[in-house]
């Protein structure tokens, strides 16, 4: 976040280490504070400056949006249709799809839901529909953390304090798919950034009246990454696996494919067997799949954790490829240490093209 993480720094904690800010960005809770939050929001919107408005009642919509916030605050995270489920990469309905399965409400595995699709879908996870009037005049009726959609054109989600946070375009403007991260910086015309309420058609809102308890584990990606410090809490910061995984494979939770795949770098890749290397191979296939092991490219047809191409080269490594995440990172390992020679080198590689 370079400078962006510096300022903020500044404004929110004089005496918060580096990691303990990227901790506050992923909405993790500092387990030495109490429950409240600076309501301030600059009237003219400051990027740099930029101080979230009072917490969601709610801690899974807050955890949602805080993780949205951080996204948009990252330049290095940009508006693409092509790269809509990358992880580095957002169009507007897979930024609010992987906001809420951050914070652990289930929406489902594969492709990101779309404006079309995502109203039926919110409300099958607790979210109450309703309508606005969509005056700006009247976002007071909203709240932090309501999901606002036109399914034939746009979604965004309310941060609070007049402001909006959601992915918009690609740079300079229109939606075609332009590089990868934000192309337009401070300009106040980001391609994900966090506005002012404005006149629009997006009259649907969905609120989230559910359990305030995960369904399922966050999800370990983001875009702030790093490892929290010991005051916060919050789940699996960083994509630190759990320490061991007695199943099958067969479809294996994201964490627990991580958990197959540490356990094959210690057993088979003794090369490998230090932290750098596995947070390189986090960090790729975060981007990939997010670890799910029926992530599916509808476009290209690649597959699984390690998105094979054509995914009938996951059969290499065993017969029940298409349904077990140990067999798909098994191929994924050799195909890694084939190719680019280890994990850090195909996140070099992935680094310079958006693929790997």
């Amino acid at each position: 976040m370079g400078l962006v993480v510096m300022l903020l720094g500044v404004m929110l904690c004089s005496s918060c280490s580096p990691t303990d800010l990227l901790a506050f960005l992923a909405g993790c809770k500092n387990g030495t504070e109490g429950d409240s939050s600076s309501s301030t929001v600059a009237a003219s919107f400051d990027k740099s400056h930029y101080t979230p408005p009072a917490k969601a009642s709610n801690p899974l919509v807050e955890r949602a949006v805080r993780w949205a916030e951080s996204i948009a605050l990252d330049d290095s995270h940009g508006y693409s249709q092509a790269r809509r489920n990358t992880r580095v990469d957002y169009d507007c309905s897979s930024l609010v799809w992987y906001a809420y399965k951050e914070a652990g409400i289930p929406l489902g595995d594969g492709w990101p839901f779309t404006t079309g699709s995502m109203g039926a879908i919110l409300k099958t996870q607790g979210f109450q529909e309703s309508t606005w009037s969509g005056n700006p005049n009247d976002a007071g009726s909203l709240q932090r953390g309501d999901v606002l959609v036109d399914p034939a054109e746009h979604t965004e989600i309310v941060a609070g304090g007049g402001l909006w946070v959601g992915a918009h375009h690609a740079c300079p403007g229109g939606i075609e798919d332009g590089k990868s991260g934000d192309q337009c910086g401070s300009t106040g015309d980001e391609e994900i950034g966090i506005g002012p309420a404005y006149a629009t058609s997006m009259r649907m809102v969905y609120r989230y009246m559910g359990s305030d308890k995960p369904a399922q584990n966050p999800s370990t990606s983001g875009g702030t990454g790093g490892t929290a410090s010991a005051a916060w809490t919050c789940s699996n910061m960083g994509g630190v696996a759990a320490v061991s995984y007695s199943g099958d494979g067969v479809h294996a939770s994201s964490d627990d494919a991580k958990s197959i795949a540490r356990q094959q770098l210690k057993n088979g890749y003794r090369q490998w067997d230090n932290e750098n290397e596995y947070q390189c191979l986090i960090w790729v296939w975060d981007r990939e799949s997010g670890w799910r092991w029926n992530a599916e490219n509808p476009a290209s047809g690649a597959y699984g954790i390690p998105q094979a191409l054509p995914a009938s080269k996951l059969g290499e490594a065993g017969s029940d490829w298409h349904e077990n995440a140990g067999t798909q990172i098994t191929w994924g390992l050799n195909y890694i240490k084939s190719r680019y020679g280890s994990p850090c080198g195909a996140k070099t590689f992935w680094q310079q093209h958006n693929w790997y």
